[in-house]
């Protein structure tokens, strides 16, 4: 059961109608999460976010393995909602989440979006070194 009740559009302030518009024009649909959010644009803001940074990772790593870096960092925070989406990505992407294969890059940096996620303080020199080659 919810406690926080969704924005409804016709409800809305002007001011939530126009951050309601800005998610439909960006992201296609607002989800049950940003009709939640909503209620706060500063914290809908900071979670869209993620599509930003989403968006600088991907052409570096491309979609696939910057799927699975997020999904690493997701499952090592335990943020269920994140690594729910990101497994329905791998999904979509064609593999079974449970037996995805992975060659040395792509372990490499599932296991810095691991620790990057557990402590960021901590990364290794021998990993840190391997993202360099």
């Amino acid at each position: 059961m919810s406690r926080i009740s969704k924005v409804i559009y016709e409800d809305a302030s002007p001011e939530i109608q126009k951050e309601y518009d800005k998610v439909v024009e960006h992201h296609g649909s607002v989800s049950n999460m940003k009709a939640t959010l909503l209620h706060s644009p500063a914290a809908l803001r900071a979670v869209l976010e993620w599509y930003t940074l989403f968006g600088k990772v991907k052409p570096v790593l491309g979609k696939r393995l910057s799927v699975l870096f997020c999904n690493a960092i997701s499952r090592e925070n335990a943020c269920t909602l994140c690594a729910t989406y990101m497994q329905k990505e791998i999904v979509d992407g064609g593999e079974d989440p449970e037996q995805i294969q992975l060659d040395d890059r792509d372990k490499t940096i599932v296991a810095f979006g691991r620790q990057l996620a557990a402590d960021p303080n901590r990364v290794s020199d021998e990993l840190f070194a391997k993202l360099s080659s």
